[in-house]
């Protein structure tokens, strides 16, 4: 059965990324789009990710040193909302995942969706305006893909456009106006929907 798509707001949630590998870079650059609250554990660090705390180092508390039964006792305890789990270590994976699972944590281990209670979607990010996409684990290329394309013909000042819509509607509804029945409103949403260029084909 599919996934249901959620949008949360991560910027209240403690997410907790174990694993200093390329994997895990990627899942924290997505992250730092949407919270400035990541605590990482590894006892080793690539170059890229080290580059990427030290750039970020107000918003990411790192611990460099391999995961422990503390760490455990802490995601049992509900310190962390969110676990991304990002290791060769298939065996920690799998103790990580069951033990948030059995204490209602999320958790998302990389790449193994039989381990995950969430899928970590593409993401296409235009300020306030975001599209998530997932193929319930089950072709994560595909979904890349896809993300490529649709991004790629999407208007990088799509989130400005979406801010003036918000604008508007917000003025429309302050006096007792339906955005629906607006003729500004409407034509503003039809302008901008003209200027997407999506075309699956390359």
């Amino acid at each position: 059965m599919a996934y249901f798509p959620i949008f949360i707001d991560l910027e209240s949630k403690n997410i907790l990324v174990i694993g200093g590998g390329i994997v895990a870079l990627r899942k924290v650059e997505v992250l730092l789009k949407f919270t400035s609250k990541i605590s990482i554990i590894s006892k080793n660090f690539c170059n890229e990710l080290t580059e990427l705390v030290a750039i970020n180092n107000d918003f990411i508390k790192v611990m460099t040193r391999p995961f422990s039964d503390d760490d455990m006792k802490l995601i049992q305890g509900h310190k962390y909302d969110i676990v991304i789990v990002a290791t060769n270590d298939h065996e920690l994976n799998r103790t990580i995942a069951d033990s948030c699972k059995t204490h209602n944590v999320l958790v998302n281990v990389v790449d193994v969706p039989e381990l995950c209670s969430f899928y970590f979607p593409a993401i296409i990010k235009r300020d306030e305006f975001v599209v998530g996409l997932n193929s319930s684990g089950k072709a994560p290329g595909f979904t890349s893909k896809v993300r490529k394309l649709l991004d790629a013909n999407m208007p990088q000042d799509l989130g400005e456009k979406v801010q003036v819509m918000y604008e508007l509607r917000k003025a429309l509804l302050l006096n007792n106006q339906k955005p629906s029945d607006n003729e500004d409103y409407k034509k503003l949403i039809a302008q901008t929907i003209s200027q997407l260029n999506i075309d699956l084909k390359e």
